[in-house]
């Protein structure tokens, strides 16, 4: 994970306190993660093509937001490191999961500005590589 990152999310207790609470399941959190991840994507390919239609916009959005990019994303980032798990190796599934938990977790802590910030730069560069460009 990126210095800057990881020190917010190490320092800051409130994060710290909503990544580990018995209240807030990591489904739930993953739940509104994928949803502020369509919400942020789709804001940011609107601003990016102007010109482009739905059609173009959706099908763009589908590749980014798959289990595929965030998985690789996460990996990217150093989350799966932050898993406790039993199993030898994490499914991709699982490693979109804690990507999308950890956006929710986030934006809950600081807000959408910061969050769209993290997502920008760490999600959407390096999907962009990956993928077809966006223009």
């Amino acid at each position: 994970m990126h210095s800057s990152y990881s020190t917010t999310f190490t320092q800051n207790q409130q994060l710290r306190k909503l990544l580990k609470s018995t209240d807030t399941s990591y489904e739930r959190l993953e739940f509104l993660g994928d949803t502020i991840l369509e919400m942020i994507v789709t804001e940011y390919l609107f601003a990016a093509n102007p010109s482009a239609d739905e059609g173009f916009l959706t099908q763009r959005r589908i590749s980014l937001v798959s289990n595929s990019v965030c998985s690789s994303v996460s990996t990217f980032l150093g989350l799966p490191s932050f898993i406790l798990h039993r199993v030898s190796s994490l499914s991709l599934k699982m490693k979109a999961d804690v990507f999308e938990s950890t956006l929710a977790a986030l934006y809950m802590t600081f807000g959408k500005e910061l969050t769209s910030h993290f997502l920008i730069h760490s999600f959407m560069l390096f999907a962009n590589s990956s993928t077809p460009t966006i223009n």
